[in-house]
């Protein structure tokens, strides 16, 4: 066999390469292994899918016999969830190594320039591909692929068992192969028919979208449960429904979907994978010639719009030099920061599908009850401009390159306040603002006129309050302070987190239901965060001092003292 430098197979040393080119690294925490990430993520994966399966197989020795009558049925919302949940982690990895799929400038012009056949390189990115496919879809099903179709198949024999672990290793395996090499298919086209720079420009923002349907898809997909009673012309545009379908006919027995889904659910990885293949060897060879011969990043065509836009926010809102210049580095960072980006991708996506679920639970109550301001309605705003204010709070402390931090430090002039001015107002201008006031025309429809202009300054002087909170103690500049590990446990502080934020929701918004029903409810209800925003600044002010940005992450006095910091 021929070998390379060290002994290693060329084959095996090409695709271990490409398999670490998969993964995002500067998803990896500065300082971090990428092994040990990896394998963090793998397990955390497992972790979650054994409790998955515990939790099935601990209601299975909890439930009374009439279980059995809608064993079936229940079955079906369980593999619907699931193939949701493989549907999900799926697009989450292949966005994490989308630009590891195909050959970029570093390949073509180091691998480029060795003696190998171009044919080897591809059967070795194939192979890597194909590997880190697999490791994706044995994390998210190693435990519930044994316990899901046995429970399902519990009181039948040993054949039926059989068949229903390989219907459901069928299914799961096909409903990640059609995500995974959709993808890649996607990809392949941008860049048969796109300029790589266009193609550059363009696929960050296909990520974003990515994660975004992903979890919306995720969040809001109705159970299969209801395949058996939806019409056909319908169902079939439900594409986790295709795979649970394809599980039920492989099962057989009662509870089966039609054929069609089971059809569907074969042919979707069918042509998903021959589309991907053939797009990804046409298509491998010319990229790997030609990517050298094309910028990186490309000069930006034109975006009269969009420089209209920076005109009209510079002459109303960033009038100070230097807070213009941080508003804008803070813009371009969550925007082009490949980090970044994604978990800002998946804060937005988890609060709309959050927002999304009320909102049908709204609209379920039908239109009639729309007419009204209710508390489910109402919170629908609240929930989405929370989530995506404290996603981008959170984004603040996250650096992007310390090394390169000399620059501002060495620049740094007249204290902090315009460096807070600046990282307030983007989360107004990203956050607050829009989700507040841009469904006016249809509040305006629903209640009126002045109901609906109450609505959305309440939503404001709330949003204001909640910065106020947030913001406190903000000395920093936005992604250039290091992050000092082990200061917040949330292992231990999520669930005390999340039931704080569903609860401060739900009260508010009923409070300002409310508010709503009168004219000296809506004064009273306009005053309340008017009054919290307004002692939050003046405490802020009152304690505020003048003093440096602050690059470096100081520890908690009490955990220092006791050596537990970190």
């Amino acid at each position: 066999m021929t070998r390379i430098a060290g002994g290693t197979p060329r084959f095996g040393r090409l695709a271990r390469h490409f398999l670490m080119r998969l993964a995002d690294f500067e998803l990896v925490a500065p300082g971090g292994e990428a092994h040990q990430t990896a394998v963090t993520g793998m397990a955390l994966l497992g972790a979650l899918n054994f409790i998955i399966a515990l939790g099935l197989v601990w209601r299975e020795a909890l439930v009374p016999p009439a279980f059995e009558q809608v064993r079936t049925v229940v079955i079906l919302g369980d593999a619907s969830f699931l193939v949701a949940l493989t549907m999900l982690f799926t697009a989450l990895a292949g966005s994490l190594a989308w630009d590891g799929f195909f050959p970029n400038k570093q390949d073509a012009m180091t691998l480029g320039c060795l003696p190998l056949r171009p044919s080897l390189l591809l059967q070795a990115r194939v192979f890597a591909v194909l590997l880190y496919l697999a490791v994706v879809v044995l994390s998210t099903n190693l435990f519930t692929a044994l316990a899901l179709p046995v429970l399902g198949s519990l009181h039948n024999g040993l054949f039926e068992v059989l068949r229903a672990l390989f219907g459901w290793g069928v299914a799961v395996t096909a409903t990640a192969a059609t995500v995974f090499f959709a993808q890649i298919a996607v990809q392949g086209l941008l860049l048969a028919m796109l300029p790589y720079a266009a193609y550059r420009r363009l696929s960050a923002f296909l990520q974003l979208g990515i994660v975004l349907g992903t979890f919306l898809g995720f969040f809001l997909m109705p159970s299969a449960t209801q395949a058996l009673t939806t019409p056909l012309d319908r169902g079939v545009w439900i594409v986790p429904w295709w795979f649970v379908g394809l599980f039920s006919t492989i099962r057989g027995g009662a509870g089966a979907l039609p054929g069609i889904y089971a059809v569907l659910g074969l042919a979707a990885p069918a042509l998903a994978g021959l589309g991907a293949l053939f797009i990804y060897s046409g298509q491998y060879r010319r990229i790997l010639r030609n990517v050298c011969e094309q910028s990186e990043a490309g000069t930006a065509r034109n975006a009269p719009l969009r420089h209209a836009l920076e005109r009209v926010l510079n002459l109303v809102l960033l009038r100070n030099p230097r807070t213009r210049a941080v508003f804008w580095f803070i813009a371009r960072t969550v925007t082009r920061n490949r980090r970044h980006r994604m978990l800002l991708a998946i804060s937005a996506a988890i609060g709309i599908a959050w927002a999304g679920q009320t909102l049908a639970q709204s609209i379920g109550a039908g239109w009639t009850a729309s007419k009204q301001p209710g508390s489910t309605l109402l919170a629908v705003p609240l929930e989405l401009a929370c989530l995506l204010v404290i996603g981008l709070r959170a984004l603040y402390g996250m650096p992007v390159d310390l090394q390169a931090n000399w620059s501002f430090r060495i620049t740094e002039r007249g204290g902090v306040a315009a460096v807070r001015q600046a990282a307030v107002r983007f989360l107004w201008t990203v956050a607050i603002l829009p989700v507040a006031w841009l469904p006016l025309p249809v509040y305006w429809l629903l209640w009126g006129g002045t109901r609906a202009v109450v609505h959305c300054t309440f939503l404001t002087l709330t949003g204001g309050a909640l910065l106020e909170i947030l913001m406190r103690n903000f000395y920093k500049l936005p992604f250039a302070c290091s992050i000092l590990p082990g200061k917040h446990n949330l292992r231990v502080t999520f669930a005390v987190y999340a039931a704080t934020f569903t609860f401060s929701c739900w009260f508010v918004s009923v409070l300002e239901q409310d508010m709503l029903k009168s004219a000296s409810g809506m004064a009273v209800g306009l005053a309340l965060p008017s009054a919290v925003w307004l002692a939050m600044a003046v405490k802020r002010h009152m304690q505020e001092q003048p003093g440096r940005i602050r690059f470096d992450e100081t520890g908690q006095p009490e955990l220092e003292l006791l050596q537990l910091q970190g």
